[in-house]
């Protein structure tokens, strides 16, 4: 068995059992720590690719639809017609 790389995104520690594993750092998620993680899993609205300081940024399914750090804030159409 080949010991955990945790992708330079976390520390690699023995379990109990003498089980390597990755103990993710912030921002990090998954087995060896290669897949970013982002604020509320994108409101399931968005992708989350890798960006920004902490690992991941959500990339929203439909940008004008929703917006935010993770796409949960609702876009008025047309912006409201700069009245709203």
């Amino acid at each position: 068995n080949k010991v955990p790389l945790c992708y330079d995104h976390g520390q690699c520690k023995v379990s109990l059992g003498g089980v390597p594993y990755c103990d993710c750092d912030a921002g990090w998620k998954s087995s060896g720590c290669d897949e970013p993680k982002c604020v509320n899993d994108c409101s399931l609205r968005g992708v989350c690719v890798v960006g920004g300081v902490n690992g991941g940024v959500c990339e929203c399914n439909e940008p004008s639809l929703f917006t935010g750090v993770d796409c949960s804030v609702p876009k008025c159409v047309n912006d409201c017609s700069q009245h709203g």
